[in-house]
């Protein structure tokens, strides 16, 4: 007897498979091993796949189980199709190859932006001198200027002029610094400098700012400081220069007070 579900997974009529031996239904490719007639040992499920009478290959999960009846050994087995199971594993398994790829794609392309970013940077880095010099000669000429006879007028555009290249120096000083530090090349140099020249440098710098909201800064180097330090006096002094035009930017119609 044939149950019509097993006559429409294997695609033959009653008529054809009722009294036939089971290889000529369900292994019709001949000279294999049957997967029926198998060894077994208890009772043993595994996933296998069958051709019906046309060829035609069905992939399914195969249940075994050994019987005595009467003294006789039989073995019972059924077969459940998976092919839905096996069509959404390949759906499954495409995707996730898919979505490897594009997450591949979108690593190389943030390795890529990063080795842009980096040599964005580089090329910062590698210019600092270049962009600072013409600046700091364009100050120093601004400074030169300033001792010559200018009416009112003219020491008011210059001063504007002279504040303006301040500020852009520390905003250039500040992004070179960053780019450095994104290219791996921030250097701290150790060589001998005088902390309080450095010191009344950076407060020429800040006693514009300081005059244009009506405070007064003093600048005062304690005593025991040495005459000779050893480390990086453009970093030293860009510390200073952040501590004075905080305390220039927090005071109004006061007295600002440096102190080393």
């Amino acid at each position: 007897m044939v149950n019509k579900i097993a006559l429409s997974l294997l695609d033959v009529s009653e008529r054809e498979i009722i009294g036939e031996h089971c290889c000529t239904i369900l292994c019709p490719q001949g000279g294999e091993n049957c997967i029926i007639a198998e060894e077994l040992e208890g009772e043993r499920q595994r996933g296998v796949v069958i051709k019906n009478r046309r060829g035609k290959e069905i992939p399914v999960f195969k249940t075994v189980t050994p019987l005595q009846i009467e003294g006789d050994e039989y073995f019972l087995e059924s077969i459940i199709d998976i092919s839905r199971q096996k069509a959404s594993e390949r759906v499954l398994k495409q995707s996730r190859d898919e979505l490897k790829k594009t997450l591949e794609r979108a690593e190389l392309f943030a390795k890529k932006a990063e080795e842009a970013n980096r040599a964005k940077s580089r090329f910062l880095a590698s210019m600092s001198h270049e962009i600072r010099t013409p600046l700091n000669g364009v100050m120093g000429f601004l400074s030169l200027l300033s001792e010559t006879g200018l009416n009112e007028e003219q020491l008011e555009y210059l001063d504007n002029a002279q504040n303006s290249a301040r500020t852009l120096l520390t905003l250039i000083n500040d992004l070179l610094d960053f780019s450095k530090i994104e290219a791996g090349k921030l250097d701290i140099e150790k060589i001998a400098f005088n902390p309080r020249v450095a010191i009344e440098e950076t407060a020429v710098i800040l006693f514009p700012f300081a005059r244009e909201k009506a405070n007064r800064l003093f600048v005062s180097v304690d005593g025991k400081i040495p005459e000779e330090l050893v480390g990086d006096s453009e970093r030293f002094k860009q510390i200073i220069m952040n501590l004075g035009s905080n305390a220039v930017k927090f005071t109004d119609n006061g007295t600002c007070i440096g102190y080393g």
